[in-house]
């Protein structure tokens, strides 16, 4: 049997708002070696005009959230399983001709604390 231990962490975004959208905004850099788990969004104040958010590893990256929905406030979970390559970095754009809106972004991610053993 194979044992791999993991720390698991939390790491927070400077909040979003509509003054952000339509350009995309480096949110967070994850450590070598990280499994990407979840990012959780916290919409305190919905977007306007349709808003949506984007996230990935890059300006125009969209493989950890794709379009979508921020028009109403409160809190939503992604689970992902993603192992980070050579980028690190998660970018988020925010879509839509919006006027108002206020996003703030958790990352849930896992380190490995110790290299795996057979036993």
């Amino acid at each position: 049997m194979r044992i791999e231990e993991h720390e698991i962490r939390l790491g927070f975004a400077e909040p979003l708002t509509f003054a952000d959208a339509g350009t995309a905004k480096k949110v967070f850099a994850l450590p070598e070696a990280a499994t990407l788990l979840g990012i959780s969004r916290n919409v305190k104040t919905a977007f306007s005009a349709g808003g949506t958010l984007s996230i990935g590893a890059s300006a125009s990256g969209t493989e950890y959230l794709n379009a979508a929905a921020v028009t109403s406030a409160g809190v939503t979970h992604s689970d992902l399983q993603i192992t980070i390559g050579a980028s690190n970095e998660i970018w988020a754009n925010i879509g839509g001709a919006v006027t108002a809106g206020e996003v703030t972004l958790a990352f849930q991610y896992a380190l490995p604390t110790k290299r795996p053993q057979d036993y």
